[in-house]
């Protein structure tokens, strides 16, 4: 006998900790955290040379995901085509005007891997997003700047932090406009009266996310193409690994 469902669990504490075996609730809640988190760590990394002429984020899963967000909230100040790759294989005109960011939670996704290796053949600058495993050994190895984050629940309760470390990524690169148009909603009367100015992207995101998220479902959601941000559901939906 199948069991009911209780109308009334969200308004009982206990009933959805026992619902939420994963605590997934909790990674929410902690998601401005993440990108404020993910904002600093971004920080650290050194990258040289010029801009580059595209980018790509390599990914499975929920590692993709936050190069998704990056390309759905921030479209309209991406300068570069910004591409995500989900498999074992680059595009042919991947090369050294590429920017390649590999992405992996574990570290240890093979498709990620392969990726990177032929990257890397290729001669493309290459920046590492990872907790640990074989891709953080490969990026230490080949002396790669690396962005390492806590290793905590699963690929998915990791967005905030990936998604802020790539915004971090393409702004350091030259390629995220963080003009003051993107912080007078929040900070224009400080704007205006000379006493402030915007030092990343919208306060590292963490500020505005949630409303830009608000905005664009509002505004595009549904109709024909649908919003940005519906791809990244949409593939999750259907079944995409979480790695």
């Amino acid at each position: 006998m199948e069991q009911q469902k209780d109308p009334n669990i969200l308004d009982d504490a206990a009933a959805m900790a026992r619902a939420d075996s994963g605590g997934m609730l909790g990674y929410v809640a902690e998601f401005s955290d993440q990108i404020a988190e993910g904002w600093r760590i971004s920080r650290d990394l050194e990258l040289t040379g010029e801009a580059p002429g595209s980018v790509v984020i390599l990914g499975m899963g929920g590692s993709a995901i936050g190069g998704d967000l990056v390309k759905g909230i921030w479209a309209d100040r991406i300068s570069v085509p910004v591409e995500v790759i989900r498999g074992y294989d680059l595009p042919a005109w991947v090369g050294t005007d590429t920017l390649v960011i590999a992405s992996s939670k574990s570290g240890n996704t093979e498709e990620t891997l392969s990726a990177l290796e032929t990257a890397l053949a290729r001669r493309c600058p290459v920046v590492v997003v990872s907790t640990g495993g074989a891709l953080k050994s490969v990026a230490q190895a080949a002396g790669l700047p690396l962005a390492t984050f806590p290793d905590r629940g699963s690929p998915r309760s990791s967005v905030g932090w990936s998604m802020a470390i790539v915004a971090g990524i393409l702004q350091k690169a030259g390629v995220l406009d963080r003009d003051r148009r993107c912080c007078r909603a929040r900070h224009g009367r400080a704007l205006r009266a000379g006493r402030g100015h915007c030092r990343q992207p919208c306060q590292a995101a963490g500020l505005v996310v949630g409303r830009s998220l608000r905005h664009r479902h509002r505004q595009r959601l549904p109709g024909a193409g649908g919003t940005t941000l519906e791809g990244p559901v949409q593939r999750e939906q259907q079944g995409h690994r979480s790695l």
